[in-house]
């Protein structure tokens, strides 16, 4: 079992529709908490200076690694607890999760489309109301109980072999091109 050394992975290109900036304020909360919280930003920074500025603003250059774009990220996954996708906006099957689910990590990301296509709230993660906001809440409840953390990690891989395999996403896949 590889050793944790980040509390929280966020593995999106650092941009406005991601939600980088929104998350630093709520790790700001997060630290209050847990004063050691680290957290590692994996992508692309095309904010550039505004998320360096953010972080230090906040006071969170100790907590928030930006590790840039990465070809690999199995290892920055393995070392993480759980994985959070702070975007509002929706697109697609986000590979990120997928990627997160692979390595039994719980996902914490916003209800929209896309993410509730894997993340099964309170099952392999959880997914958040935009509207309520409560990200911070879910975050520090995987972070602080281990027997939820230990739950969500069980199921995360769990949900994805058997929904996510080859051969049953082709079988979704032609189900829904077939005509009566």
């Amino acid at each position: 079992n590889t050793k944790k050394i980040y509390d929280i992975c966020v593995l999106a290109h650092i941009s406005n529709r991601k939600g980088h900036l929104n998350f630093i304020e709520k790790i700001y909360e997060m630290k209050k908490i847990i004063p050691k919280i680290k957290v590692i930003f994996i992508g692309t920074n095309l904010l550039k200076n505004k998320i360096e500025s953010s972080i230090n603003y906040f006071g969170l250059s100790e907590n928030i690694i930006l590790k840039g774009y990465q070809t690999n990220v199995e290892n920055f996954l393995l070392q993480s607890k759980i994985l959070v996708l702070p975007s509002k906006i929706g697109e697609g099957l986000p590979t990120a999760i997928i990627e997160g689910l692979s390595k039994k990590l719980p996902i914490v990301a916003y209800d929209i489309d896309g993410n509730k296509e894997v993340i099964i709230d309170k099952f392999n993660g959880f997914l958040v109301d935009k509207n309520k906001d409560n990200m911070i809440e879910k975050v520090l409840k995987i972070l602080q109980d281990d027997k939820i953390y230990n739950f969500l990690r069980k199921n995360s891989q769990a949900y994805l072999l058997k929904e996510f395999t080859n051969h049953i996403f082709y079988k979704k896949h032609n189900n829904y091109f077939e005509y009566d």
